[in-house]
């Protein structure tokens, strides 16, 4: 009997220690990663960033890595407007070989969305966004926003090299997952048709 209690909290704590690790690793690839790549990206399409414009993106990103511990570091600051976080984001993976759509991302899109709900969106489109960027090789990318009296919906498609069962596999599109999904939402990934290359993507959740 103590054998069988001692086994089943060191079977806990085995489990806590596991759960605590994938929460700093998802952090640390929110934080660190996508943001360092997201300047990154923001340097090779925009040649006229400022070099003050630079460092604070950096500082910020510093600021932030320092801070892991603590729950809350959401990446947003919310004495800006939403959507234009969003138009900001999009114009960084704008380039002479990447065209971007943004369609129906209007205030009132945003309107009475939680701060927390709103940084979860956030680093869902930079990871979609990272990700075409990275692997997939599109010319074009569109984001289309729309909301109805009980949910708000996101599409997202681009001219790239598809999904595979490989990519739904890794992290980023696991943490794309759970992301909508404790936002009691639900998330697709779908290839185009046979006649036209490119993958899609359809994301929803819930709003009080």
């Amino acid at each position: 009997m103590v054998y069988e209690k001692k086994k089943r909290l060191q079977k806990e704590k085995e489990l806590e220690v596991k759960n605590t690790e994938l929460k700093y690793s998802k952090k640390v690839h929110d934080v660190v990663a996508n943001g360092i790549y997201q300047v990154m990206t923001k340097l090779e399409n925009h040649l006229d960033i400022s070099r003050n414009e630079t460092l604070d993106d950096l500082e910020y990103i510093y600021n932030r890595s320092r801070n892991l511990s603590y729950e809350n570091i959401e990446i947003n600051d919310e004495s800006e407007i939403f959507s234009e976080k969003i138009r900001k984001l999009m114009g960084y993976f704008t380039s002479d070989h990447i065209d971007t759509i943004l369609i129906g991302n209007d205030v009132e899109v945003w309107e009475n969305i939680s701060h927390s709900c709103k940084a979860e969106v956030y680093q869902v489109l930079r990871e979609l966004l990272i990700n075409m960027k990275k692997h997939s090789h599109a010319d074009r990318v569109t984001l289309k926003f729309e909301r109805t009296f009980e949910k708000v919906k996101i599409h997202y498609s681009d001219t790239g090299v598809g999904i595979n069962n490989e990519t739904i596999l890794k992290n980023g599109v696991r943490n794309m997952i759970n992301r909508i999904e404790n936002l009691g939402g639900c998330i697709t990934f779908e290839n185009k048709t046979q006649t036209e290359k490119g993958m899609i993507v359809h994301f929803s959740f819930p709003f009080s």
